[in-house]
């Protein structure tokens, strides 16, 4: 299927958008330092039953990359303003890492707007996250360099075995991460500095299923399992022998978490409205 490619306006920047299929909108929003091509396996697992879409954020791939400061506020609030542009009135709604933190802007911002809510390697607050705070993160990144910086990221954010069995995978992740400007790479890691939100996801009530890797080094599982314990009636589940990066380690039983949770919560859900 066809995949559409279009720019944005929205917030004051350029945003760039990706989308493919009709039917129930699905909306993917990727983790720090990556861009819309993190969801290339969802466009091709969905793209033939749902609206997938997905986008850069600020910063981010083709997106505009202003001079920071940024916040994640203002991430949710340039998502926002894409979904306007594309005309999307009901979404479900899939974050991963600081995605995520963005997603739960949004769905607790427009809870009519976003009907259901999947996280994974998440976290509602930021400095309960286990890979060190933002701040050294930023330091290491400045004093390293690129690359070593980037390889160094590569030990953090993937599983051990991941990284044994896929060094070409590695090696194409530290050439990417490598080419990143730092500057703005600097501003979307300081993006998250002081985000809360546990104390507003009690108030969430439609369906959530948050998703951790059992080996996670950046946002641990007990980390990510805040987040459901600070929403009554959310599903927490585990995907052994994965690191952060789950929808790239473990694709298969990622998006059949997925599959589950739209059957269950979304499919039923719209089919009734």
């Amino acid at each position: 299927m066809q995949q559409r490619e279009r720019f944005v306006e929205t917030n004051g920047i350029r945003m760039k958008m990706a989308e493919v299929g009709s039917g129930i909108d699905l909306v993917f929003i990727h983790g720090l330092g990556w861009d819309h091509t993190l969801w290339s396996d969802a466009f091709v697992h969905y793209g033939d039953r749902y609206h997938v879409v997905a986008g850069d954020t600020r910063g981010h791939g083709e997106s505009d990359k202003p001079t920071g400061p940024y916040s994640i506020r203002q991430f949710a609030d340039d998502w926002l303003g894409a979904l306007d542009e594309l005309e999307i009135e009901k979404a479900c709604l899939v974050g991963f890492s600081q995605g995520g933190m963005i997603a739960m802007h949004l769905a607790l911002d427009e809870p009519e707007r976003f009907i259901g809510m999947i996280l994974a390697s998440t976290v509602c607050r930021t400095d309960i996250a286990g890979g060190g705070a933002s701040s050294d993160r930023v330091a290491k990144l400045r004093d390293e360099g690129a690359e070593e910086s980037a390889r160094n990221s590569a030990e953090l954010i993937f599983s051990q075995n991941f990284i044994k069995q896929h060094p070409d995978y590695i090696n194409s992740f530290v050439a990417k991460r490598a080419a990143f400007p730092p500057e703005t790479l600097v501003a979307a890691m300081e993006a998250g500095s002081g985000f809360n939100l546990c104390d507003r996801l009690s108030t969430y009530k439609n369906p959530c299923m948050i998703m951790a890797g059992s080996v996670d080094a950046l946002t641990k599982p007990d980390a990510v399992g805040r987040v459901a314990e600070s929403m009554p009636g959310s599903q927490f589940v585990t995907v052994e022998g994965a690191g952060h990066m789950v929808p790239a380690e473990q694709p298969s039983v990622f998006y059949s978490h997925i599959d589950r949770f739209l059957a269950d919560h979304i499919a039923p859900a719209v089919a009734s409205a």
